[in-house]
Order: C-alpha cells, then sequence, then structure tokens
C-alpha cells in the first residue's frame, strides 16, 4: 500500500519527517518497505498485514498516526447532496440475502458528464500508481484510497427495471465482466442483479453491460459490505483479483458505506456535473452492534509486564477510536466498525502495548522457570518434524508391511515379537514392520533409481511388536541420506552427506526437543553399518540409537550407487530424556573460544570417556566437548583410531585471549596424554 504525504496532510497535520514517519509506522505493527521521493511528493509504502484491513487506505494510515501523535483528524465531512437541486427519483434497493450483503447503500445522480479528470485528481492517482480513466471511474478509485471502501458505478439507463438485486447466482447464469471475459456463476456466488440479469460480481467486478461508457448521464453509485468469505470464495474460484475484492475478503467497515457514498456523490457532483440526485438509499436489514469486550488491569499487566496504575489506558484506547466506559476491575470496550481484526480481551492488551511502544516495555526474565503445559508425544513428534524440515529433510511415508526374512539384515532392536496379519495386501509382506530402517533405505533406493541424486529423508511413526498377550507400538524415528547435503554454489563447492552431517541433524534436533544428556559412542557391532563410521547414540547409559554409513558390503548387496548414510531413534526413550524444567540466563555478552585437539588413541576408548576425562579437569571456561570426527584406517595403527575433538571456551566477565585459550587446551591434552596414551597430531 502506496501513501502520499501530500494526500495524508489533508487529513492530519504532521510535523514529522518521512523517515521518522516509517520508523514509528513500524514499530506500531505497519512495517514500512520503502521510502519514495518524487519531484513534489514522498510515497511511503506499507506492507499491511491481513488483519489490517483498515489500513488499507489513507485515512487508515491517519488514523494510526493521529492515535500515535496526539493530533485531530481531519475528515473530509461529506455535505448535503440535494442542495439546491431537484431531488431524482431513488433507486429501488432489495437485499435478498442478508447473510452475504448486511448493507446496500446507493444514490441517483443524473446529468452526469464524462470527460478527463482534473489535473490535481490525475497526479495523487498516478503518485500511489492507479492510473487515471475519466472522472467518474477516478472518484471511485480516489474514494477507495483516500477512505478505503470500494464503490461501483452503473449506468442507471442500462438497468432493467432501474433497480439493483443482491442476491445468491442462478443455477445457469453467466457474466461478461469489464475485463471483457465472460464467466460462468455458481448458485454460492452473491451477485448484484437489475431485473433481468446479473450486472456485477459481488466485491469483485462490476459487469460490461451496465459500465459507464462516455456517453452515460445517468448513473447509480453502489456502496455495499459483503461477508468476506464469500468473497474469498468467489474470487478465488472465478480466478480473480481485484482492488475491491483484496479489500472486502479481509473485513470492510460496514459503518463506512454510507459515508464513503456521500464523499463520492458530492465530488461527482462537484468535478462531473450533475443536475440532480436522489435521497442515499440505505439497506441496512441487520444493523451492525459492537461487541463489549471485558478488559482488566491484571490481566494487561500479566501479558505486557507494565504497570497499568498512571497508564492512560481509556484515553489511549480512544484515541484509537475505542468506546471506553470504567468497570469495576478495568474497562468495557466497543471497538469501532473499522476494527474487524478485535474481538478479545488479548486483541485490546496489543492495541495498548503497541501505542504504549514497544521499544518502552522493559525486557526481563521470568522470576520462575516454567514447564510446558502438554507432555504428550504428539507434541513433541510435530516438534521433531518441524526441526527436521528446516533442516532440510523430507518426510517420507513407509509402508507398515514388512517381510522379517528380507529385513533381517537391516532391523535394528525388534520391541517384541513381529505381528502376523490376518489378511496381508501382499502375501509376500505378511507382518508389521518391527523397524524403520528397511523402509528407510527402500525409499532412498527408490530415489536413486529414479535419478534423484541428492536426497535427504526423514520419518517418523510407529513401529509393532507381539508381547505375551498384547502388542506394543513404539515410536520411532529414521533418517536416511546420499549425494550432496548442499548443492554446489557459484561461491562453494558442495556439501556431501556424510556422517557429520548427519550427527549434526541429530544434535540440533536434541537441542530444539531439549534432551541435554545424549552423547555418542563409536559402534563396532552393528553389521549393517561401515566399521569406523558408526556410533551408537546413548540417553545417559542406554543406547537409544544409532548412526552411519550403510555398509559398503550391504550396500553393494542392495545395488546403491553411493554411499549412504542412516540414523534410527527410540523416539519416545529420547522423548523421556526432555528436560521440562527451564532456567533463563542473560544471554553471553563475551564470545566462544574454540580449538581442536587430533589425536590417536586406542579403538577401546569412547568419546564419552574423552569428554568426561575433560569435563574432570573442571575448567571454568569449559562451554562445551565436541566430537568432529572419527577415523580408522589408512596411517592409523592396528587397535588405535584417531580422534578430533574441539573444546569451547568462554569467559563470563571478558573475552578470553588466544594465549588463554592456547594453554586450556594444552591443559586437556596433557591429561589425554597421561591418562590414555593419546598421540597428538
Amino acid at each position: 500500500m502506496k501513501i502520499s504525504c501530500n494526500w495524508m496532510a489533508d487529513l492530519i497535520a504532521l510535523d514529522e519527517p518521512p523517515d521518522r514517519l516509517a520508523a514509528d509506522l513500524s514499530m506500531l505493527g505497519l512495517p514500512v518497505d520503502a521510502v519514495e521521493r518524487l519531484p513534489n511528493d514522498t510515497l511511503i509504502e506499507i506492507d499491511v498485514t491481513a488483519n489490517r484491513p483498515d489500513c488499507l487506505s489513507h485515512l487508515g494510515i491517519a488514523r494510526e498516526l493521529s492515535a500515535l501523535y496526539h493530533e485531530p483528524l481531519r475528515l473530509p465531512a461529506p455535505a448535503a447532496l440535494d442542495a439546491g437541486r431537484d431531488p431524482a427519483p431513488a433507486p429501488a434497493i432489495t437485499i435478498e440475502d442478508p447473510d452475504l450483503c448486511a448493507r446496500f447503500c446507493g444514490v441517483r445522480i443524473t446529468g452526469v458528464r464524462v470527460a478527463p479528470s482534473p489535473q490535481w485528481l490525475q497526479e495523487r492517482l498516478l503518485a500511489v500508481g492507479q492510473r487515471p480513466i475519466n472522472n467518474l471511474v477516478d472518484i471511485t478509485n480516489y474514494i477507495l484510497l483516500e477512505l478505503g471502501h470500494p464503490l461501483h458505478a452503473y449506468d442507471f439507463g442500462k438497468l432493467a427495471g432501474g433497480c439493483l438485486i443482491a442476491r445468491r447466482a442462478r443455477a445457469g447464469e453467466t457474466i461478461q465482466t469489464l475485463d471483457g471475459r465472460i464467466r460462468a456463476l455458481a448458485p454460492e456466488m452473491l451477485v448484484i442483479a437489475d431485473a433481468g440479469q446479473p450486472v456485477g460480481i459481488a466485491g469483485v467486478m462490476g459487469g460490461a453491460a451496465s459500465e459507464v461508457a462516455d456517453t452515460t448521464t445517468d448513473i447509480l453509485l453502489e456502496s455495499a459490505w459483503f461477508q468476506p468469505a464469500s468473497v474469498r470464495r468467489t474470487a478465488r474460484t472465478l480466478e480473480m483479483r481485484t482492488e475491491a475484492s483484496y479489500r472486502f475478503e479481509r473485513g470492510a467497515d460496514v459503518a463506512m458505506a454510507p459515508i464513503a457514498l456521500r464523499r463520492a456523490a458530492r465530488l461527482i457532483l462537484e468535478l462531473a456535473g450533475g443536475a440532480a440526485v436522489s435521497p442515499v438509499v440505505d439497506v441496512c436489514p441487520r444493523p451492525w452492534s459492537p461487541p463489549v469486550i471485558a478488559l482488566r488491569r491484571g490481566r494487561i499487566e500479566r501479558l505486557v509486564g507494565i504497570s497499568v496504575a498512571g497508564l492512560p489506558v481509556d484515553a489511549m484506547l480512544r484515541r484509537l477510536g475505542f468506546d471506553v466506559a470504567a468497570a469495576p476491575d478495568g474497562w468495557l470496550v466497543r471497538p469501532p466498525a473499522h476494527r474487524v481484526d478485535v474481538g478479545l480481551e488479548v486483541d485490546l492488551i496489543e492495541e495498548i502495548a503497541r501505542l504504549h511502544g514497544y521499544d518502552r516495555i522493559p525486557s526481563t526474565l521470568p522470576l520462575h522457570p516454567t514447564r510446558p503445559v502438554s507432555r504428550q508425544l504428539a507434541g513433541e513428534k510435530a516438534a521433531a518434524r518441524q526441526f527436521l524440515k528446516e533442516s532440510g529433510l523430507q518426510e517420507v511415508l513407509t509402508p507398515n508391511f514388512a517381510s522379517v526374512a528380507r529385513d533381517a539384515d537391516l532391523l535394528w532392536a525388534p520391541d517384541g515379537e513381529p505381528v502376523r496379519v490376518d489378511n496381508p495386501l501382499d502375501e509376500g509382506e505378511p507382518f508389521l514392520r518391527q523397524g524403520l530402517l528397511p523402509g528407510m533405505v527402500a525409499a532412498l533406493k527408490f530415489n536413486e533409481n529414479n535419478y534423484n541424486a541428492d536426497v535427504r529423508l526423514f520419518e517418523v511413526a510407529a513401529v509393532y511388536g507381539r508381547r505375551g498377550d498384547g502388542h506394543v507400538e513404539p515410536v520411532r524415528l529414521a533418517l536416511g541420506a546420499y549425494g550432496q547435503w548442499l548443492p554446489a554454489h557459484w561461491s562453494a563447492a558442495g556439501v556431501p552427506a556424510d556422517f557429520v552431517r548427519l550427527k549434526g541433524v541429530i544434535e540440533g534436533l536434541c537441542d530444539r526437543l531439549n534432551v541435554p544428556a545424549v552423547t555418542f559412542d563409536e559402534a563396532g557391532d552393528a553389521a549393517f553399518l561401515q566399521p569406523g563410521a558408526a556410533a551408537w547414540i546413548r540417553l545417559g547409559d542406554e543406547v537409544v540409537g544409532y548412526i552411519g554409513q550403510l555398509n559398503e558390503l550391504l550396500a553393494q548387496k542392495l545395488k546403491f550407487k553411493r554411499k549412504v548414510f542412516v540414523a534410527e531413534l527410540l523416539f519416545e526413550r529420547l522423548a523421556a530424556g526432555i528436560d521440562r524444567s527451564f532456567a533463563f540466563r542473560t544471554l553471553p555478552r563475551y564470545p566462544f573460544v574454540d580449538r581442536d585437539m587430533s589425536f590417536v588413541v586406542d579403538i577401546g576408548i569412547s568419546f564419552s570417556t574423552i569428554k568426561m576425562s575433560v569435563i574432570e579437569l573442571k575448567m571454568p571456561e569449559l562451554a562445551e566437548v565436541k566430537l568432529v570426527d572419527l577415523y580408522r584406517g589408512a596411517d592409523i595403527p592396528p587397535g588405535r583410531k584417531a580422534m578430533n575433538v574441539r573444546l569451547v571456551f568462554q569467559h563470563p566477565e571478558r573475552t578470553l585471549t588466544d594465549e588463554e585459550a592456547d594453554r586450556l587446551r594444552e591443559r586437556a591434552a596433557a591429561s589425554l596424554r597421561k591418562r590414555f596414551q593419546a598421540q597428538f597430531r
């Protein structure tokens, strides 16, 4: 939405420069995308959110600035339309469906002259990106941009019966719209019709049959309110998006309909002439009544975190156009008709917070640790899915059916005995799956066979087992990837999918779920994983999963052309390790400093042992110990393995120097040399 500062000056007196206006509007919740300076004007382009249709006009923005700067609005007062004129006959207007059309206003003006608009009107429209057409069309567009309410003008002489009817379309009806296209109408669509046929699609576009032409002298001006859902549904079905539908489908101001009509009619009389004007017809079968919202002082203080004492809550709301009355514990508030987004107490509290200024609300930490309300596994599954999608993985749903014999090489820690299906869809798969890895591997192979070079997948789903007379359905999480984790770019080479990348995803997931005690130990006894590129995932002392490269012999048997990396976790066990208490602390003021250590140790020494050995040194500056890489193979003696470990240091009161970080690293290295005969490289 482009706002002209010159146009705005007609509505409110402002001394602030455009850049200040832009900053203040953004703070009010109306983010400004750009400030454009023209030779004789300045435009402010605002990204109006869908919940604020009242701000899709110069008046709407002026209201916001009026409330912020305590400046009164200068509303264009519509004068009496019939002053000094002989009234024309009033048009006949009928509403057949008040659910879809709550208000319909109209006025007839005779003796108009269609001609180009005056220069000032054309310049204002051009400044905000609107092409001038003629005085009648330009006036309706002008009112749309000024007051935010769509209008439409009909050639009265082309209306059968001289009437307008708001009704649903009848079966088989069509209409040629102003864009020249013939559109088929459906019974759920609201149309504006004369005595014979539809002459407009309500809230979307008028019809060509009643279009104002250069020879038009007698017009009927329409201003109405249409149900937002109906307009949205019709516009989407007909694939039509107009300035009118954009506003109606978000919620127009029902009280603005007669005001906009009178304002437009007055401009038509001034700029297009007119021998006579009819009385304004205002059909409103269900008058709008504002809701009454109870606003409590204590609720404001709890949600905003500021004291209400001394805060002019009632005055702030009145500046926004709300009707406010005192109540024992707060206020009773009625929102104006243009604030269709306000219906709850929290909406009012948001208004107070943004008008008070978000930047003036102090940042304070909670006094007590908080706990999540829900402890249901569904919440944890949803959080896991969201994180994995954010990490660039795609979710798959693999079949629940399996062949125990075929899947034997890929099964890990089955829970109970396999469950046989009485009437399997495939005789070759008569059991329910006991693990997710077989299905994940099959999905990866399917993608490779279909020439998908880079694949990253995950699945969170139940597996099945039988214990005695009962059944169990534990939830597991599986990950699988091959090819490039990040594609090559002009600025950087591609990053391959590997053990480290998949491990990083699991660590990130545990961090998102707040599972603090997960460690990785080398897995030498997982037959389906490649030795030296596999690890058990532990929660405390319990193994809750594995991660690694698919065994190369098994990958060859399955005819993979690429290295495949997989992981599987007992998701319920992982969720049980979530730390549900939260402690808050201020963000660190000083940077982290990290140092890497590369060394060779005996193959039986796990990373967990190394990590605990470093932690036991009780270095206050030590923030984290990470396993970066693990290697066995060429240049490494038999019975030994190479580790790359990262130490992360941080001082709470100052920035560590390089010399201090080096000394801390050397202290850790000396301990590993002494305890494990580590050979550093």
